[in-house]
């Protein structure tokens, strides 16, 4: 099941959001950052938060 989640990043004040199945996937699809940077990934209509490490760019 596709949600649309809400993607925050601290260390580089990256804020997106993505529609996709999982978190992993949406970071991969979204967020470019750098891999030791730490992100808050969560559903838009959940409230749970989940920390994940940002994944590297696939070009």
């Amino acid at each position: 099941m596709r949600e649309i989640w809400q993607i925050d990043c601290r260390a580089c004040s990256f804020r997106g959001r993505a529609e996709t199945e999982s978190v992993a996937e949406a970071l991969a699809d979204v967020h470019r950052g750098p891999t030791d940077h730490h992100v808050h990934v969560y559903p838009t209509a959940g409230v749970r938060v989940t920390a994940e490490r940002c994944r590297p760019a696939d070009d």
